[in-house]
């Protein structure tokens, strides 16, 4: 009986070992692939804010306004909130600005929160600033 039962041990404890180790291997390349991912939202991200072409920007930024951590979501927001206001490479729209910029500060942008703070209550919510000063 008793060998019995040191085989059961044995044969559990292998499996436990087999299972753990492809788990652990499992969870690096996830974490690399993880980390390649938002490094090429990132770089999109910033290869589109680069773009002299406004309606391609504002494409790519549509593209992945919920792609990446919630950094990258919350800078990608906030940034097409600014040319919704300002209709840089798309239709001017308040509206739709206003719902980004919100998303964009609850997912902790400090520039976005302000944004809020400071026109929240006005007719264009800051869209002429926008304008004036071609904050794309």
């Amino acid at each position: 009986m008793k060998v019995y039962k040191d085989n059961q041990i044995a044969k559990a404890e292998n499996t436990f070992i087999n299972a753990k180790s492809q788990y652990l291997n499992a969870k690096s390349q996830y974490l690399a692939a993880e980390s390649q991912y938002l490094a090429a939202v990132e770089n999109l991200f910033t290869n589109a804010c680069a773009s002299p072409d406004p309606k391609k920007t504002f494409e790519v930024l549509q593209k992945i306004q919920n792609e990446g951590d919630d950094w990258t979501k919350s800078q990608t927001k906030n940034k097409l909130g600014k040319r919704l206001l300002g209709g840089f490479g798309c239709q001017q729209n308040i509206n739709e600005a206003r719902k980004l910029i919100e998303e964009a500060a609850k997912l902790g942008h400090t520039h976005a929160t302000i944004w809020l703070n400071k026109y929240r209550l006005t007719n264009d919510f800051g869209a002429s600033e926008v304008i004036r000063n071609k904050m794309m």
